[in-house]
C-alpha cells in the first residue's frame, strides 16, 4: 500500500518521534477490507481513505500535543484531497479517547482481527467536520506555543 500512502510525521529536536500513515483507496482497495468486508458499502457511500500505523516513541506517549498535530494533518489532508469518511482499527481505549475528546466516531465492528495483531480491535470511522470545537481550540493553543 505504500505507492498509495501518504505519511506525516513529527519531529523533536530534528528526530523523527511519531508519525501517521494515510492509505488512499485504489485497485488494491484499504488494507482492513480483507478483514471487514463491509468496507466495501462504506467506500460505495463516501470517498474513503484508513489511518495506519499511528506511532509514537514510548517516551513521548502521553503527550497531547503530538497526536493532536497528526490528527490535524489528517483532517487537513482530507479537506485538501475531497476526502469526507476515515476509517480506523485501533484497541478499543484509542477508539473511546477519540470519541471522548476527537471527534464523534462510529463504531463499525468490534473484534476485528487484523492481521498478525494479537489482541482484538475495534473497526470505526470519523468524519473530519465532525471534529469537537474543543479539540480545534487545544490544537490552536498548542499552535500558538511552537
Amino acid at each position: 500500500y505504500d505507492s498509495h500512502s501518504v505519511s506525516f510525521g513529527y519531529e523533536k529536536d530534528g528526530e523523527l518521534i511519531a508519525s501517521l500513515r494515510i492509505v488512499c483507496d485504489s485497485n488494491l482497495g484499504l488494507p482492513s477490507e480483507k478483514y471487514c468486508p463491509e468496507i466495501k458499502t462504506i467506500k460505495s457511500n463516501y470517498t474513503t481513505v484508513e489511518g495506519s500505523r499511528t506511532v509514537i516513541l514510548p517516551e513521548f506517549q502521553g503527550s497531547s500535543g503530538i497526536l493532536v498535530q497528526l490528527l490535524m494533518a489528517c483532517r487537513q489532508f482530507s479537506y485538501i484531497n475531497g476526502i469526507d469518511n476515515v476509517i480506523y482499527c485501533s484497541e478499543r481505549p484509542i477508539y473511546e479517547m477519540y470519541e471522548k475528546s476527537f471527534a464523534k466516531q462510529k463504531l463499525i465492528r468490534e473484534n476485528v482481527k487484523y492481521g498478525d495483531v494479537e489482541v482484538p480491535l475495534v473497526l470505526a470511522s470519523w468524519k473530519p467536520e465532525s471534529m469537537y470545537p474543543s479539540f480545534e481550540k487545544m490544537y490552536n493553543r498548542f499552535e500558538t506555543r511552537n
